[in-house]
């Protein structure tokens, strides 16, 4: 609740400050969306099985803070084009190996509550700023703001926290990056065969 208020007491102020003007969007009903672009659905079930398998294997792995690996799934998906994909699975799991080196000389500082939430407070601006200009260098700084908000909520173990975070990321980074390819690859395959088809009917010799 306390978050929620926050956040929108945020929102409001950022946006008087702003002196951008918003980007007007056409206003279209769901038809005509779905008419311009109709692979969303298959997109959106891409999108929603990968998604469920990321569950289910860091449920069946029994990870420690299992949402770690459906985060990362989630966040290679959202790259615009195959080429996106994989330079963000590369980009994040070498920026989770660093961004672990950083946690745990935070992690091994022996911080007061009131210290753990100012570094949190800074990691994630400094995250929100680099995200834009380098994805990996972002991650040099989310992962150690993950890791000291896991440490408020429960008591943990360093070495274990650092390991289970990185196999999460891993795990997440190449199963998008591994399921993006995949339907990527089948796509221009049925899209080859069924142009290939078309024109053989068509042509009577």
């Amino acid at each position: 609740m306390l978050g929620a208020t926050i956040a929108t007491i945020m929102a409001v102020f950022v946006h008087f400050v702003e002196k951008e003007e918003p980007e007007i969007i056409e206003e279209k009903n769901l038809f005509q969306r779905i008419f311009e672009d109709p692979g969303v659905f298959l997109d959106g079930i891409f999108y929603s099985a990968t998604l469920f398998l990321a569950v289910y294997l860091s449920s069946g792995l029994q990870l420690r803070n299992p949402y770690w690996m459906v985060v990362s799934c989630a966040a290679i998906l959202q790259g615009d084009n195959l080429r996106a994909i994989m330079q963000r699975n590369v980009q994040r799991i070498l920026g989770t190996i660093i961004g672990i080196g950083i946690a745990a000389l935070l992690l091994n500082a022996s911080l007061t509550t009131l210290e753990t939430i100012f570094f949190i407070i800074i990691l994630f601006t400094i995250s929100q700023i680099s995200v834009r200009s380098n994805y990996a260098l972002s991650a040099f700084f989310t992962t150690p703001m993950a890791l000291l908000l896991s440490t408020l909520t429960k008591d943990q173990s360093v070495p274990t926290l650092l390991q289970y975070r990185f196999i999460g990321i891993a795990l997440g980074a190449l199963l998008g990056a591994s399921s993006a390819l995949l339907i990527t690859t089948g796509l221009r395959f049925y899209n080859r065969s069924f142009h290939l088809h078309e024109n053989f009917d068509k042509d009577p010799d």
